[in-house]
């Protein structure tokens, strides 16, 4: 019997998990005002509850904050924060009913209870630890509670009973749409708010709901011109309008101002079908002022917008890059005595080789790390700069997308060469590297979240690295858990979390040097890919 044919996403004649990949837009209204001579600028921490779990796990913070008053005008990059899994798309300050543009990406299984609580924060430091921001409430949800009615609404809750402000989260399904748009706009003959300087105006850009209403998806920079031109920015054409290029956009243009209440211009909408028709400056849409529009006679516009450019640019994925390369791996060691002199060495090939370091799939890597243990002398100081070097060598040389490499460190010991490491890693953060770090035993491996540079951007000698490579991960975390009765679970959990940044790291490179993905019959022939050390 032939196989049902296969349409789109869809397989006729087959069973299916009953999920939907969800995006979750949140919003609040008349939050706690912490600050003396502002108002609060609020960020908004999403945690998840585990199916059949009571802890709750954080999955990343959205942070609304000033960038001229926090930042003294760095790059958002420079940003400390506890998980940030995106450049800021823009900086909101002073403000108690923020609408962010972060979106939280979740899938939604309707068998399960998936408990989902915010908590809200004023930002009042760069500091990475929320103990250290004025806590403004928190609520919990079921997921099913919003996806049921795309909408859903409750109060914060303050602690003792109290309850101020309240945090909104629409949901909506995604459809299978992988697209970028880049957009570039300028304006022309923007209202004047004072009589000698021009505005100093932005744009928000949001999409429609089923409902009528709209969700904000991107703010431009402030840019002080009566005719601005606003930086080209890139959008998920998911985000913007889950595919239906006929869906109604919004875009409002307002005067900045740093109490938060700016200056509203006028609105237009359009939507990326007639964008993509308009991509050269021949058809300005009017800013118009609805209040403005009915009491003035004559009225036109407000200003004008423009279109300077539109772009769609196709999204390749992690699946997309790694379809291909064999089962062949390199294993280098450090910190050991080499036979027959004794000789100390930090990287040697592990299957003591000495022209070819590769071992075949998992089972070749064990079998040569056991004969390795009985011939060599484990010995410190523990220098990871050596093999860093060796494998950046390697990938400087490999930059065209055909390899990966995923240099994995395991080690048991306090490293000891801590200001060449930074350097190394600082250096082959522009290469198709990625580190992962497993720390064993009981040593103190606070130095190793620096390396991660989750919190803080790694730097070295005032350079700082392109990207973040790194990932550590304490196996005295899932110990107990390993030798629970729940074996296989948490052996999946402590793959989750060495591999959890890899994704992101790979397509990073990928799309920074802009790689396209070969089809599996092109990478058929093509060396390992990709190669764990």
């Amino acid at each position: 019997m032939a196989s049902a044919p296969s349409l789109g996403g869809f397989q006729g004649m087959s069973a299916t998990a009953p999920t939907s990949t969800v995006e979750l837009s949140i919003s609040c209204r008349n939050l706690k005002d912490a600050d003396l001579f502002s108002k609060s600028d609020p960020m908004c921490v999403m945690y998840v509850q585990q199916f059949g779990m009571q802890k709750w796990i954080e999955v990343f913070v959205w942070l609304m904050i000033s960038v001229a008053t926090l930042m003294l005008k760095k790059t958002v990059d420079d940003i400390l924060c506890v998980v940030i899994l995106d450049k800021l798309t823009e900086a909101i300050m002073n403000t108690l009913n923020p609408d962010f543009v972060k979106k939280f990406t979740v899938t939604y299984h309707f068998e399960q209870v998936q408990k989902l609580k915010f908590e809200i924060y004023d930002i009042d430091s760069t500091s990475p630890n929320l103990a250290d921001h004025d806590f403004l409430g928190f609520a919990e949800f079921t997921l099913g509670e919003i996806v049921s009615s795309s909408v859903g609404t409750k109060p914060l809750d303050v602690g003792q009973g109290r309850k101020i402000g309240s945090i909104t989260g629409e949901a909506e399904e995604l459809s299978g749409c992988k697209e970028e748009l880049t957009f570039q706009f300028m304006g022309r003959n923007l209202p004047k708010v004072y009589l000698f300087f021009p505005a100093c105006s932005f744009l928000t850009l949001s999409r429609a709901n089923e409902d009528g209403s709209f969700t904000v998806v991107h703010r431009t920079e402030d840019v002080s011109s009566s005719c601005p031109v606003w930086k080209p920015f890139t959008v998920n054409a998911q985000t913007l309008c889950n595919g239906d290029f006929d869906r109604v956009i919004k875009i409002q243009c307002h005067h900045y101002k740093d109490n938060g209440n700016h200056t509203y211009f006028g609105e237009f909408t359009t939507n990326l079908n007639e964008l993509g028709l308009d991509s050269t400056i021949k058809s300005p849409f009017g800013l118009i002022h609805a209040d403005k529009q009915k009491r003035k006679k004559g009225y036109v516009n407000s200003g004008e917008v423009m279109l300077i450019s539109f772009r769609r640019n196709p999204i390749f994925t992690f699946l997309d890059y790694i379809q291909g390369g064999d089962k062949l791996f390199p294993v280098l060691g450090f910190g050991a005595k080499l036979p027959p002199d004794g000789r100390i060495s930090h990287e040697f090939f592990v299957n003591m080789n000495p022209t070819n370091p590769y071992c075949n799939g998992l089972e070749g890597i064990m079998n040569a790390y056991t004969m390795c243990l009985s011939q060599v002398q484990l010995y410190g100081p523990t220098n990871f700069a050596p093999v860093i070097n060796h494998v950046a060598r390697i990938a400087s040389s490999q930059r065209d997308g055909t390899k990966y490499h995923i240099l994995l460190i395991v080690t048991d010991g306090i490293i000891t060469d801590m200001v060449q490491t930074k350097a190394a890693i600082v250096a082959a953060s522009v290469l198709p590297l990625s580190i992962i770090i497993i720390g064993v035993g009981e040593a103190d491996f606070s130095a190793m979240e620096e390396l991660d540079g989750d919190v803080v951007r790694l730097q070295s000698h005032g350079r700082f690295a392109e990207r973040d490579i790194v990932q550590f991960v304490a196996f005295s975390d899932f110990r107990n858990a390993l030798r629970g009765a729940d074996f296989a679970r948490a052996q999946a959990e402590l793959a989750k979390a060495v591999l959890a940044e890899f994704p992101d790291q790979f397509v990073s490179y990928m799309k920074k040097n802009s790689i396209k993905p070969g089809t599996p019959k092109q990478l058929q022939h093509l060396p390992p890919n990709p190669v764990i050390y």
